[in-house]
């Protein structure tokens, strides 16, 4: 990431970190937009707000720790 400012993703639910021009940490996410029920489903592994792991995905985030 060359970008010094990181934000939350804009899933509500979602803890990852993503770069101040991007909106969304996964695809995932980005179709999930508006729902704030439920777990988040990006896999990514430092997202504490539950999901299944995936081993990879279409962009790779700064999670929060």
């Amino acid at each position: 990431m060359d970008s010094e400012t990181l934000v939350k993703c804009a899933h509500p639910p979602c803890q990852c970190l993503v770069e101040e021009e991007q909106n969304y940490c996964s695809s995932a996410c980005s179709k999930a937009d508006g729902a704030s029920r439920g777990p988040c489903m990006c896999g990514h592994r430092g997202c504490h707000a539950g999901g299944e792991i995936m081993e990879s995905d279409d962009v790779g985030p700064l999670a929060v720790e």
